[in-house]
């Protein structure tokens, strides 16, 4: 990770490797409540616990500290988050800013910088920025970058204790990708196609997509709300096998806990959790961010 981070230069910034000494300069942008209320860190308490994320952050990722021509104070970071490259995959990528440099472009041109090392000097074939809802200094830097909006998905932050709203952003290079799988349908096999359907839809509040056939032979079941942000699931006329799947409720979790009669189990990984089987051994698992107490 070191010979890949190497110092870089712009017309107003020095960007050199992100060091866990930095935690100095850097508190006032990590015990900073309102820079961080879009962010996905919780304030830290003191200098020492700033030193020991930015640590571990340097140890996973390729990061630089964005510093004003000729300083090393630094005022922010950028960089990947990841330690190596993966020529098939996208680079996550971030960027924070201390509150007193804003204003002044600097976290596009810190940025800008790095992703085109990335993808000249790196061998890093796109980048993908996740943004929280809400963030919106940090989506016109994704654009100024010429960031594509990809969608929207819901994201469990552990740490936050909460569920979030996250934006897609992605960078392309000048690199091809290899094609793109961009969900994963669970297809469960049952005997009797519409009856499951209709449990899907009796029961846990799924909307029947489609049925094919008379009797059917394959169905689709599909979670209220609108695509990206919908669940499918398929079904499939065949011998039934016990299965598990877990589906993300961000919101109005004691609401469905309350529908279905289920009292929710607080687990030790941080999540609450309730399930419910099918009639053919299917266990659908419900969770959500615990609540902290656990």
């Amino acid at each position: 990770m070191a010979e890949a981070v190497r110092r870089l230069g712009t017309e107003r910034l020095d960007l050199r490797p992100l060091r866990g000494d930095d935690a100095e300069s850097l508190h006032a942008a990590y015990a900073d409540a309102t820079l961080l209320e879009h962010w996905h860190r919780l304030p830290r308490s003191d200098v020492a616990a700033t030193e020991a994320m930015l640590t571990d952050e340097v140890a996973a990722g390729m990061m630089w500290a964005i510093c004003a021509r000729g300083t090393d104070e630094a005022l922010g970071h950028v960089g990947f988050h990841g330690a190596a490259v993966d020529p098939g995959r996208q680079m996550p990528f971030g960027y924070l800013l201390r509150r007193d440099a804003w204003g002044r472009g600097f976290a596009t041109e810190a940025a800008r910088a790095v992703v085109d090392h990335g993808f000249r000097d790196l061998g890093v074939p796109a980048c993908e920025l996740w943004i929280y809802d809400g963030n919106v200094r940090s989506q016109q830097v994704a654009e100024r970058l010429g960031a594509d909006h990809r969608g929207t998905f819901w994201g469990f932050n552990l740490e936050l204790q909460a569920a979030r709203r996250i934006h897609v952003y992605a960078i392309q290079g000048p690199l091809a990708l290899p094609p793109e799988v961009v969900r994963v349908t669970p297809v469960l096999s049952v005997p009797d196609v519409a009856a499951a359907a209709a449990w899907w839809r009796d029961e846990l509040g799924f909307g029947i997509e489609w049925l094919v056939g008379d009797p059917p032979v394959s169905g689709s079941v599909v979670s209220p709300g609108f695509p990206p942000n919908a669940a499918s699931v398929r079904l499939r006329l065949g011998p039934p096998s016990a299965s598990l799947l877990a589906c993300a409720v961000p919101e109005r979790f004691d609401e469905l806990a309350e529908r279905l009669g289920v009292i929710p189990v607080d687990q030790p990984w941080g999540m609450r959790e309730l399930a419910v089987t099918d009639p053919w051994g299917t266990t659908v698992v419900f969770e959500t961010p615990g609540r902290g107490d656990g």
